[in-house]
């Protein structure tokens, strides 16, 4: 049987017995029946509130921590993948500025470069740590990396990331010059 049929034979029941004894007391005197049906009623509701289950307490002790607890994982999970994506974008864009200043001075591209990645790194707004980064330009190529983490929200471990994006620096001149050769070598094939 279910606890609903349960209670309602029961509220019947304690319902009968005090109208019985109302009656009873009824044949004395008026007020008293009233009086002692109150005190029946509220004596047997008092007994009523031990025997309800405990399982609502039971399953919310379980359910509510566990839900905090993905809620909490999916935010910092979100933060990790933010700044694994921004600081991506920043190392590309690092790199390509670099690269198109170290064309002309490899010391003004990676002036220009360290300029660049302090800019962006001041325009994370995320409350997350700023990672470290580094920039290395040469007369070929520009490479940038970060090394940083996003620390849980529950307060201990972190997700750590490195990202290093390498752009390699064209030369205008020499590109321009390749693609004529090449251009010219096809016509002279041509002509034979």
């Amino acid at each position: 049987m279910s606890k609903k049929v349960i209670k309602t034979e029961r509220k019947e029941i304690i319902e009968e017995t005090a109208k019985e004894t109302a009656k009873e007391t009824a044949k004395e005197t008026g007020k008293q029946a009233v009086t002692a049906k109150k005190a029946l009623v509220r004596k047997i509701s008092d007994t009523d509130k031990w025997t309800l289950s405990g399982s609502l307490t039971v399953e919310a002790a379980v359910v509510v921590p566990l839900t905090l607890m993905v809620i909490f994982l999916l935010v910092s999970l979100d933060f990790y993948v933010h700044d694994k994506a921004y600081y991506t974008l920043c190392a590309l864009e690092t790199a390509l500025t670099g690269s198109s200043y170290a064309r002309l001075e490899p010391e003004r591209g990676e002036n220009q470069a360290k300029e660049k990645l302090g800019s962006l790194t001041k325009a994370h707004r995320m409350p997350t740590e700023i990672p470290s980064g580094n920039v290395e330009t040469s007369i070929n190529e520009t490479k940038v990396s970060f090394e940083g983490a996003v620390y849980r929200l529950w307060g201990y471990g972190a997700w750590e990331y490195k990202i290093s994006e390498t752009v390699k620096t064209v030369n205008p001149k020499k590109r321009i010059r390749q693609i004529r050769m090449l251009q010219n070598g096809l016509q002279f094939s041509n002509t034979f």
